[in-house]
């Protein structure tokens, strides 16, 4: 896996975070809410989406920003994984989709040189948010959970937070 360089322009970059459990039913309308927030973003100068590599919500929106490249290749996607083994219990259709999203990321980042470890999920998010001004979530209102921390994190750094939810 490559490492990008350190990224230093917050205000050209965007992370997303999201729950892994999506339902079919849902995965239409957030692709189009992502799509709309991304070109909305773009406008503004935004051209850099990180997003952690999990299933549900991060793999829809690293989706998007493969399929928005077509028509915008100023976009670019980077991966950025909590941990090496961060898919060890997925199925193995959903490992060889990962590997496609790998594929076409523009840079993939392991955040935790390590194998799976406590902590390791909170780190990669940090590092997104860290590096971006603006959060697209897809969060349901469900008490704890990384997605509502994330969103939290993000908000006391002064980021944007889009929740994409229900829209």
């Amino acid at each position: 896996m490559e490492t990008p360089p350190e990224f230093s322009d917050i205000y050209t970059s965007c992370c997303f975070t999201g729950h892994r459990s999506m339902g079919e039913e849902d995965i239409s309308p957030v692709v189009h809410n992502i799509s709309a927030e991304i070109l909305r973003l773009h406008k503004l100068g935004v051209n850099r989406f990180f997003t952690g590599g999990a299933l549900g919500f991060d793999m829809a929106a690293a989706i998007t920003v493969i399929n928005l490249r077509y028509e915008h290749p100023a976009l670019s996607l980077f991966l950025a994984l909590p941990c090496r083994d961060h898919m060890l219990r997925w199925e193995q259709k959903q490992k060889i989709r990962f590997g496609t999203v790998m594929d076409r990321a523009d840079g993939v980042i392991l955040v935790t040189d390590t194998t799976y470890e406590n902590g390791c999920m909170m780190r990669r998010n940090r590092y997104m948010v860290d590096r971006a001004a603006y959060c697209i979530a897809w969060y349901d209102g469900r008490p704890g959970g990384g997605t509502r921390y994330t969103m939290k994190y993000a908000a006391a750094r002064g980021r944007t937070v889009i929740n994409v939810y229900g829209r």
